[in-house]
């Protein structure tokens, strides 16, 4: 905590800035590889394919709709604006899924393996990171630096759960999702140097910027975004190692 007293302020344009674009560019990329593994995923019984694209779809419609909820906070608009119009929403983005699953399965014949790896890579990192964060969100109920009672008396250490308080401090969504970006890095390793270094520069400075900039404004503490970080990159090195060497 000693670090989050020394550098909040929540008035930090760096904290609003990635507040509210911090998470758009991996869950775009995430939505991009779930379209893709839907439209190259073989199964060999009609009904299973049915029924995998079924889901494969409806995870992606779910994921567009997530998208236009984190737009909309960008944006300054409530996201109850949406909700009567949501039954018009969940067609749109049914639609444009639709669309997207028809692109990489007709167009893109000689869809390269290094393109399919990064949309796997990508797919299961999203989900296993999602799935781990949100959980760990709701039961470790740890109370965000910025809404602390005056004298910090309902502070807790990262490693002790308090339940499903309220508080979703750890560990990190942001973090997590600005390292979705991660899996860039696969498309350019048999590429120029001069392309390397700078999407591995534009990555790692994503990777970083992101989880400073939710310690400056007050909405994590040092340990919720360690812990996401740590836990994002190790899965993907993890899945690196398996699908590329």
């Amino acid at each position: 905590m000693n670090i989050s007293k020394s550098i909040v302020n929540q008035d930090s344009t760096l904290g609003k800035f990635f507040a509210g674009f911090g998470e758009l560019p991996g869950l775009l990329l995430a939505i991009i590889a779930f379209t893709i593994i839907s439209a190259r995923t073989k199964i060999s019984n009609r009904f299973l394919r049915y029924i995998s694209l079924f889901f494969m779809g409806i995870t992606t419609t779910l994921m567009y709709f997530y998208f236009v909820v984190i737009f909309s906070r960008v944006i300054n608009i409530p996201v109850e604006t949406f909700s009567n119009y949501s039954l018009h929403f969940w067609m749109f983005f049914g639609c444009i899924t639709i669309i997207g699953i028809y692109f990489f399965k007709t167009k893109l014949k000689n869809f390269s393996i290094v393109n399919y790896n990064f949309a796997k890579i990508t797919s299961i990192l999203f989900s296993i990171s999602f799935l781990l964060v949100q959980i760990f969100k709701s039961l470790w109920g740890r109370v965000r630096f910025r809404d602390l009672a005056t004298g910090f008396s309902n502070f807790t250490p990262w490693y002790l759960p308090q339940g499903m308080t309220g508080g979703h401090s750890f560990p990190s969504g942001h973090t997590m999702f600005a390292l979705m970006v991660l899996p860039l890095i696969l498309l350019v390793l048999n590429k120029e140097k001069w392309k390397k270094v700078i999407l591995i520069t534009v990555v790692v400075a994503w990777g970083i910027l992101v989880p400073i900039s939710r310690v400056v404004i007050g909405a994590h503490y040092a340990s919720d975004v360690l812990f996401s970080g740590g836990f994002t990159t190790m899965l993907f090195l993890v899945l690196y190692k398996k699908y590329y060497q």
